[in-house]
């Protein structure tokens, strides 16, 4: 997960960050350490380290499938019995005591436990021989690997998993697959407790902002608070928020250019319990739905993992989908050779596409050939999460030499004759 700052950064925010993203406009993200987690241990005993990487692996497969019930699937549950065959590599940490029980995060290289430095997994390393059950929940609390007193422990297991055998056994089992490019979502969080009343925002470090990194740190997706500032206030009501309405919350969430908008509208019972209306917005559809629980924590987590299952619904490869295709896409406005890697980069980062192939490159214009998994609406939607190209352009360009720095490929648009479904795109300053 990232949270997105707009102010100056600091050392303490970036400290509960665990899933960084690259910057991408507010849009789409993608978002990096997807393989990676961390998970508090009492010890380097065989035992606690094992546990460790059935619950990271557990986590891990819930981020990439977005499903958060994807652990109870049989395929992953025979894979949860050995998990250390999708471990690359794992090191140990000292946990600094304040954040050890909340989200896991990058310890600086000094924290490292001089005993035990980075090790590639054993791939011969067994599991317990009892089927491992491992539940979202598991790889969120840290399961066994925390302390009956209560106190956090001294240590904390980095681990980072193999990406290409991640993939292959979801895709086996015919589970979803989302890659790391993903939709940013502003989050408006309006808490009614007692007599006070507020809208979350960035950098006040309330609990209910440390359960929202904890949270979408597990499932891996990208979210922004708003920055409460006076434009905010000017155009946002608390009123509006807790009353529903859509017209101001669209309007108040235009400056921030996220895909969606989740609202979240939390009460805090005079018995303790607390309760909440869900909202999301994306494009032209809305979601909602209620939960409830005991504190802010849980209740934080049924809303971000209700965002993250539809998130993932929508942008997630669906499963079983192995048809391949040939797509041509034109992208106008290409003037540079920084602008032609920018849009090849950017190709290739997509979830659907397996294979880019540069088929032309003329005046102010480049061609590609891309090989996709998935049908071409899956492409379109990929492409639309970013602010990198936009549909439609100047057709197509005269000839001429290519941009300064870039080979000639191909011919002219008519002689191209490539293969699959022809989209024009241009280039977004």
């Amino acid at each position: 997960m990232h949270i997105l700052r707009r102010r100056c950064a600091s050392a303490r925010v970036a400290g509960t960050l665990v899933l960084l993203a690259i910057a991408l406009p507010a849009s789409a993200r993608m978002v990096r350490d997807l393989y990676t987690v961390q998970q508090p241990v009492n010890g380097q005993g065989v035992s606690e380290r094992l546990a460790a990487f059935r619950s990271g692996l557990a986590e891990v497969f819930v981020r990439i499938s977005g499903d958060a019930q994807v652990a109870g699937d049989p395929k992953l549950r025979v894979a949860l019995q050995d998990p250390a065959r999708f471990v690359l590599e794992y090191r140990y940490e000292q946990a600094p005591p304040a954040v050890a029980p909340a989200s896991p995060q990058a310890a600086p290289a000094s924290t490292q436990v001089p005993s035990a430095s980075t090790q590639a997994a054993p791939a011969s390393t067994q599991a317990p021989s009892a089927p491992a059950q491992a539940p979202p929940e598991s790889a969120q609390s840290g399961g066994s690997n925390t302390v009956a007193a209560g106190m956090p422990p001294a240590l904390r297991l980095w681990m980072r998993f193999d990406p290409d055998a991640v993939r292959i056994i979801l895709q086996q089992a015919a589970l979803p697959v989302w890659g790391s490019a993903r939709p940013t979502t502003l989050i408006w969080l309006a808490v009614e407790d007692g007599m006070q009343r507020s809208i979350v925002g960035e950098n006040e470090q309330s609990p209910l902002e440390r359960a929202l990194v904890k949270v979408a740190s597990q499932r891996g997706i990208a979210v922004l608070l708003p920055l409460m500032d006076l434009e905010d206030e000017r155009r946002l009501s608390f009123g509006d928020l807790w009353g529903g309405f859509a017209a101001p919350v669209r309007a108040a969430s235009a400056r921030y250019g996220t895909h969606a908008v989740l609202v979240g509208r939390i009460r805090h019972g005079s018995g303790g319990e607390w309760r909440a209306r869900w909202t999301l917005y994306v494009g032209n559809h809305t979601a909602r739905w209620r939960s409830g629980a005991d504190t802010e924590a849980q209740l934080l987590g049924f809303g971000i993992n209700g965002l993250a299952d539809r998130l993932a619904a929508q942008f997630a490869v669906p499963a079983g989908d192995t048809a391949r295709s040939l797509v041509r896409i034109e992208v106008n406005g290409v003037r540079s050779l920084k602008a032609y890697a920018r849009v090849r980069a950017y190709l290739r980062r997509l979830n659907p596409v397996l294979h880019v192939q540069t088929f032309a490159v003329r005046t102010a214009q480049a061609d590609f050939r891309l090989e996709i998994r998935g049908d071409i609406r899956v492409l379109k939607q990929a492409i639309g999460l970013g602010r990198i190209l936009a549909p439609g352009g100047a057709g197509p360009a005269s000839p001429g030499p290519p941009p300064a720095g870039v080979p000639t490929v191909g011919g002219p648009a008519s002689e191209t004759g490539a293969a699959g479904t022809l989209l024009v795109y241009r280039l977004v300053p």
